[in-house]
Formats: structure tokens, C-alpha cells, sequence
């Protein structure tokens, strides 16, 4: 016998967290980027370097092939000086929040380098 009211929660924690996940990464990648176009801003090389770790460990993470941890989130951001506030709110609220701004992050999503 199932409990409805389990799988139901089950669920709205495996949206919350790929929810929660995407939007992790993307801001950290947006922050790279806004940085990698200032002079002397930050590359994933130079935020692995900073961090002790590779490029590999920094674009695994953003990606989602590796799970991020909250020590690895906030060594990213304080390594470039950066930040993050969360704020939890009912789904619904960020199911019509999302309906009208930007999508999740996908591996597809590159930063690019000038020049490159």
C-alpha cells in the first residue's frame, strides 16, 4: 500500500531540489561571467585555482554532474567576493515567479571568453 501524501512530497523534494540545484548554478556561472568581462575578472581556471580544485571540479559542479555542496558553493562565490541570498517561498509563488522570467541553467549554456 502507497502513501499518496509521501509520494506527493517525495516529488515536490525532487522539484525543489533540481529547482534549487539549477538555480545554484546559474547564478554562480552568471557571476562568472559578469566577472570574466571586467578587466582582470575571473575565468572557471581562476576560480579553480583559487579554490584549491580544477577546471574539471569547477565545470562538473556547474553542470550538475556532481552534487554541490553548501562549503563548495560558498568557497566559489567568496573566492570571487560575491554572496548569496536565498529565500524560501511556497511552490506556487515560484511556479508563476518562473512562468514569467528566465529559464534554469542547462549544460548547453556556455561561458564564452573574448577572443575565443
Amino acid at each position: 500500500m502507497t502513501n499518496r501524501k509521501f509520494d506527493k512530497m517525495s516529488g515536490d523534494a525532487s522539484f525543489a531540489y533540481a529547482r534549487l540545484a539549477g538555480d545554484v548554478a546559474r547564478q554562480i556561472l552568471l557571476t562568472i561571467a559578469r566577472e570574466n568581462k571586467r578587466p582582470g575578472g575571473f575565468t572557471k581556471s581562476d576560480l579553480a585555482a583559487l579554490i584549491g580544485r580544477d577546471k574539471g571540479f569547477i565545470t562538473r559542479s556547474l553542470d550538475g554532474a556532481r552534487n554541490l555542496e553548501l562549503r563548495t558553493i560558498g568557497a566559489m562565490l567568496g573566492a570571487m567576493g560575491y554572496v548569496m541570498d536565498v529565500k524560501a517561498r511556497p511552490v506556487r509563488a515560484q511556479e508563476e515567479e518562473h512562468t514569467n522570467e528566465r529559464r534554469p541553467a542547462t549544460p548547453d549554456d556556455r561561458i564564452s571568453r573574448p577572443g575565443a
